[in-house]
């Protein structure tokens, strides 16, 4: 499945679990937003861990575990 194909025109429902299915695909570490914190994101390695921080430039910062 292709990026464009997981954002193609649907309901909101569907384009997010197409685009959670597409990001299983990807290689790791994957990267989530969290709601109510702007710039904060979980970085989620293979193992499963998962890393609350922030990109400072091109560098990921960690800021504690979620």
């Amino acid at each position: 499945m292709s990026l464009e194909e997981v954002l193609a025109p649907r309901s909101a429902k569907e384009r997010r679990e197409s685009l959670r299915a597409f990001m299983a695909t990807q290689p790791f570490p994957h990267f989530e937003g969290v709601p109510g914190k702007k710039g904060v994101l979980v970085k989620v390695d293979a193992d499963g861990t998962r890393t609350l921080g922030r990109f400072v430039g091109r560098d990921f910062r960690p800021i504690g575990k979620k």
